[in-house]
């Protein structure tokens, strides 16, 4: 049984085995007929294998690319912090670290720090948990929470900057406890 495979800009495309007893030429038009090459027997060529009018040769497997600081750093991010608070359980929950809830949850920690409490002078802020559940936080939790959030940024923030300067970076666990 011959087995003939397709060559197509010097790779395989396609491996054929004609009925028995049926030459390639009955099989396709010679246009086609002639971009087939008998395989040896000694070989079992695979679709994407090349071919150099002589020898079929495996793909060399490309290891897989690193990533950047930038897609390390961002996969940080995105995976949020972990917050255990002590005086609250059901504020045990991960929170996000994305820009937009930097930029909504620090305004309200940095007024309620300086004594203008919370927004609409609410006993309590609500803010949703990473998976969108709304959790309410005391001025105390509020302000732990955004402190938490910012100095964990800071750090992996750091630890991107000095694996993008081939240094070995030390991720941070990403949680934190809160009162």
């Amino acid at each position: 049984m011959t087995i003939y495979a397709r060559i197509a800009d010097g790779a395989v495309v396609e491996l054929f085995t004609p009925p028995t007893g049926v030459s390639l030429a009955q099989c396709f038009v010679a246009a086609i007929a002639q971009s087939f090459v008998e395989v040896p027997t000694n070989v079992t060529p695979e679709q994407g294998w090349t071919f150099d009018g002589s020898t079929f040769r495996a793909p060399v497997a490309t290891p897989p690319t690193p990533p950047t600081p930038d897609q390390v750093l961002a996969i940080k991010i995105a995976a949020g912090i972990a917050i255990t608070c002590i005086s609250n359980p059901a504020l045990n929950e991960t929170f996000a670290l994305d820009d937009v809830t930097m930029n909504q949850i620090g305004p309200v920690a940095r007024d309620a720090a300086s004594g203008l409490g919370m927004p609409m002078n609410l006993p309590v802020f609500v803010y949703p948990n990473l998976a969108g559940e709304p959790c309410q936080f005391t001025e105390t939790q509020i302000i732990a929470l955004y402190k938490a959030q910012r100095d964990l940024l800071f750090q992996l923030n750091t630890q991107a900057a000095i694996m993008g300067h081939s240094g070995q970076p030390q991720w941070p666990d990403q949680k934190a406890t809160i009162p």
